[in-house]
């Protein structure tokens, strides 16, 4: 899923070297953002993407 990156690559790449440099500790933001993120993507991956697809209209 993450190709072999850590969480803290992750957040480099969403939200740039300056703000995980500055923000990246146990409760801080980024962190929280990305874990949530990562269990989303899980989510969608396994099955829940079709919630979307099926939406009554």
């Amino acid at each position: 899923m993450t190709a072999g990156k850590s969480h803290r690559d992750i957040a480099v790449d969403l939200f740039g070297a300056e703000a995980v440099q500055a923000q990246w500790d146990a409760g801080s933001w980024v962190r929280s953002r990305v874990r949530r993120r990562i269990r989303k993507a899980l989510y969608l991956m396994n099955g829940g993407y079709r919630e979307f697809l099926e939406t009554d209209k």
